[in-house]
């Protein structure tokens, strides 16, 4: 748990130590996250309720041959229904 203190100005302090420590537990937990679905023998993918994708696994270019730059950056591109 962070610590936080009011110092002698009533301005909020911590120890920098817990800060760093969270950090890296959040940057280790991503890593994690990233290293399992890139095990995933599948599409991992997100989009948006516009259906623009927000990320797509490695495995899409792999799988499917389209680099996921193009799901990424062309709209109304979806390899998966063969329209682009």
């Amino acid at each position: 748990m962070i610590d936080l203190q009011l110092n002698a100005a009533g301005e909020a302090s911590t120890d920098v130590s817990e800060l760093r420590k969270v950090v890296q537990g959040l940057s280790r937990a991503q890593q994690e996250h990233q290293e399992f679905i890139d095990t995933i023998d599948g599409i991992v993918w997100e989009a948006d309720s516009s259906f623009r994708f927000l990320f797509v696994s490695r495995q899409a270019e792999r799988l499917l041959g389209y680099p996921v730059e193009r799901w990424l950056k062309e709209p109304g591109f979806c390899a998966c229904t063969g329209r682009s």
